[in-house]
């Protein structure tokens, strides 16, 4: 076979895979229905993709259906890898009205690391780019974001880790009353600041990013950043903030729906943000992730 057959076998099984991931079964007839592939090709494909294990036949009538072994291709992918994929042209658009970069962080332990950012595609990109770089929960804008909204057990893990970290001030910044103080300034301004770092070129604000219809599951945090001396903090919160919060509500649809077409549908800020967070379980603490670093 020649380059061109291989490729289009491959999207074709793709095809195939993909459209037999929609429902428990499906028949030889609707998958050439839905594929447009000829009946012979089809159970080629098929007997490929049952010999491989990935796909069994049922019965005549009920079709076929894959296996759990497709599940093999998620295996490394995470949830802040969905994310991405979510955020990414959202982001793009953003800066491309707005100008200015902003960028995606997920949290991974006490600290917060940025798994997308236009700072490279930004007319106002300056300094280096901090993707992939970790900052601290408690020394971020990105990370108060995330700690004002994440729920209560969760936090206390965060804390937790924070206040064994080691680092010099960790107990005075992961105190009770500064962290109870900041969480309530930054749910009541809806969103997170920190006071400029000397030598810092940018002014920064941060807001989370929830998961559709609850108010404490935190997906990840939009962080935005612009030049002092073009704007004060105030002045971004008041001409971005809402957009920022619309930014935030339809990636966390696209993540829900694994698909990216509600980033076309018009701006629709959910009350969710004014929300008190409910106590729960947290999901998961993360303690054997920073015991292996």
């Amino acid at each position: 076979m020649g380059r061109d057959d291989t490729v289009q076998s491959l999207q074709r099984a793709l095809r195939v895979i993909e459209r037999l991931s929609q429902e428990p079964t499906v028949s030889l007839s609707q998958l050439h229905a839905s594929t447009g592939l000829p009946k012979p090709t089809l159970s080629r494909l098929l007997g490929t993709l049952i010999g491989e294990g990935y796909a069994r036949r049922i019965s005549h009538a009920e079709g076929y259906a894959l296996t759990s072994k497709v599940l093999r291709f998620s295996a490394g992918i995470r949830r802040s890898d969905l994310l991405v994929e979510a955020a990414w042209p959202l982001l793009e658009a953003f800066t491309h009205e707005h100008q200015w970069p902003i960028s995606m962080a997920a949290r991974e332990g006490y600290s917060m690391r940025v798994r997308a950012s236009t700072q490279g595609i930004s007319p106002h990109g300056a300094g280096p780019d901090h993707l992939n770089r970790r900052f601290g929960i408690l020394w971020s804008a990105m990370g108060w974001a995330y700690i004002a909204y994440c729920p209560p057990d969760e936090r206390e893990v965060i804390l937790k880790l924070t206040r064994s970290s080691g680092a010099p001030d960790a107990k005075t910044v992961a105190s009770t009353a500064r962290v109870a103080a900041k969480i309530a300034e930054t749910r009541r301004n809806q969103f997170a600041a920190v006071r400029l770092v000397r030598g810092d070129v940018y002014r920064r604000l941060a807001i989370p990013i929830l998961a559709p219809e609850t108010s404490d599951d935190v997906l990840g945090v939009l962080h935005l950043r612009w030049f002092p001396k073009v704007m004060t903090t105030e002045q971004a919160a008041s001409k971005y903030l809402a957009r920022l919060r619309s930014l935030a509500d339809q990636i966390g649809r696209a993540v829900r729906d694994g698909s990216l077409q509600e980033h076309l549908a018009p701006p629709v800020v959910s009350d969710r943000w004014n929300a008190t967070p409910n106590a729960r379980l947290a999901r998961v603490t993360e303690l054997s992730a920073l015991e292996a670093r």
